[in-house]
């Protein structure tokens, strides 16, 4: 008879939890890797490097096309770049054969 009580006590023990729920802590500490001051700072026409200089590091690239067009004996490419924040907030800049065309943020502070 104790095994059942101990089995019921569990079950009781889980029911509460699901009823009452478990509170979330947010563990994400990180600093914000890019802030709407930095965004600002992005001018149409800088290279990827100065804009890693700004930002702090390394974006991810998140679309990489190549085109058969060639001007000036040159592959024309577009690559767009983007960085995220803990709280899901970040930006993307868009480049066109190594310079800053394009630039757009979420929720940045």
């Amino acid at each position: 008879m104790g095994k059942a009580f101990k089995v019921v006590g569990f079950i009781v023990l889980i029911g509460f939890i699901l009823l009452v729920g478990v509170p979330i802590i947010d563990l994400r500490t990180d600093e914000p890797v890019v802030s709407f001051l930095k965004f600002d700072q992005l001018q149409k026409g800088m290279t990827y490097e100065e804009i890693v200089d700004i930002i702090g590091e390394e974006g991810t690239v998140v679309s990489d096309s190549s085109t058969d067009e060639e001007k000036d004996g040159e592959t024309k490419t577009t690559v767009v770049f983007e960085w995220k924040n803990g709280d899901f907030s970040g930006m993307r800049v868009s480049f066109k054969d190594g310079r800053l065309t394009e630039k757009s943020q979420t929720e940045l502070d």
